[in-house]
């Protein structure tokens, strides 16, 4: 069992179905780990969309980057970079209330 209760098949089945992530918290930065995920998520395929309020009308790895979440939409899954002090409540109460 992983450190978020989910087992390694539990993952990757959900990885298996997935095909569109926004990645909050995306940077132009190569140091960056976000960078380098976003790079392996597209690299296996996945349509990820990097989303940086502060990078909006950039590209990152030649990807448009969007300021919002809902301009990612439609998608699937979302790839959080952001330090929980600047996620805020809003994250808490949709993870509580998510499917699944």
């Amino acid at each position: 069992m992983g450190i978020d209760g989910q087992s390694d098949a539990a993952i990757r089945a959900i990885l298996e179905i997935t095909r569109r992530i926004a990645l909050i918290g995306a940077s132009a930065k190569p140091w960056r780990p976000s960078h380098g995920v976003m790079r392996f998520l597209l690299d296996c395929g996945y349509d990820v969309t990097p989303v940086n309020p502060g990078l909006e009308g950039e590209a990152i790895h030649d990807r448009p980057v969007v300021a919002r979440l809902d301009a990612a939409a439609p998608l699937e899954m979302v790839d959080v970079f952001r330090n929980a002090s600047h996620t805020g409540a809003w994250w808490t109460t949709r993870s509580a209330s998510a499917p699944g």
